[in-house]
């Protein structure tokens, strides 16, 4: 009951979006940017293993109108500021003046957030391979000279390899939480 309470609200809409008031000497009042949090994941049977080669990992995005990404050089904490979650008509108009710039802002990071998890699974996908050839030829080189070593547990080294391989192509991106900051 408990993990199911945390899910809940750690999944759900509330707090997940934010406006954010701050100043920043690199950029004049009015600017505004997008602050986008994605996470890749992968959901498989504990006995895998899986988090060992993908863990769930952040990507964060700081897009100007331009869509420069800033998160190198912004980070999160240089950003904070008077949050609007108070004052709702002010950040409801914050909202349809910036509408227009958010949508194809929100396209763009959703683009670059699905590319950086490719680039992700591909290299977990490399490290499992890797670790688990060289398991599989110390097990058959270790099969040669021991009997007790048996084929079932080669064979289920390979499904092992075979099953995770299966599970990373199906990680996903998942959009956690987006603010717009406005510069004063």
């Amino acid at each position: 009951m408990v993990r199911g309470s945390i899910d809940l609200l750690s999944s759900g809409e509330l707090g997940s979006a934010a406006i954010t008031v701050c100043s920043h000497p690199d950029f004049r009042a009015g600017h505004a940017l997008l602050e986008v949090l994605y996470v890749v994941e992968c959901s498989a049977p504990r006995g895998l293993e899986l988090q060992r080669y993908l863990p769930p990992t952040c990507v964060r995005y700081v897009l100007d109108g331009k869509g420069e990404d800033h998160a190198a050089r912004l980070p999160h904490d240089s950003l904070q500021g008077l949050c609007l979650a108070k004052n709702r008509k002010l950040a409801d108009t914050v909202i349809k003046s910036q509408s227009a710039r958010i949508k194809p802002l929100l396209q763009l990071a959703a683009e670059r957030a699905e590319q950086a998890a490719n680039e992700r699974v591909a290299q977990a996908s490399r490290v499992m391979q890797a670790e688990l050839q060289a398991e599989l030829e110390r097990l058959q080189a270790l099969a040669r000279v021991n009997p007790n070593v048996r084929n079932e547990e080669i064979a289920q080294l390979v499904s092992r390899r075979e099953r995770i391989a299966q599970q990373l192509q199906h990680a996903r991106v998942r959009l956690d939480a987006l603010r717009i900051i406005v510069m004063r």
